[in-house]
């Protein structure tokens, strides 16, 4: 599962549960207070879930002193994400030589007919 599929069954999961909280507050500050605190805990929910592979992404993320929002962390991991996809298909090896000349030779042998009658010699 990709970091999106995840952020997406996660976001899907919150949405469900603050329809079912009933959460009464009595001031705007109060309301500030509890949105950063859900934040907060959102933010820890979403990292812990994360994949070994995204480890680096996840301490950084944790390091700093102020978190950012939720949708800043994924975008910062999703962009993580993408770093190391592209480093892997680097990473996988090139077609040999003798692979290269055995296909080339096959196609320009298929290519030595005739093309008016896709007769080979004639």
């Amino acid at each position: 599962m990709d970091v999106i599929q995840y952020f997406n069954i996660f976001n899907k999961l919150w949405q469900e549960i603050d329809m079912f909280n009933d959460c009464v507050l009595s001031s705007a500050q109060d309301g500030e207070r509890y949105k950063k605190m859900v934040d907060k805990e959102r933010i820890f929910d979403f990292l812990a879930g994360l994949n070994k592979e995204l480890d680096e992404v996840r301490g950084r993320v944790l390091g700093t002193k102020l978190l950012s929002s939720i949708d800043e962390i994924f975008a910062e991991v999703r962009r993580e994400e993408c770093r190391k996809c592209v480093m892997l298909e680097e990473q996988k090896p090139l077609p040999t030589l003798d692979n290269l000349v055995l296909a080339v030779r096959g196609s320009n042998s298929a290519s030595k007919g005739d093309s008016h009658s896709n007769r080979r010699g004639n």
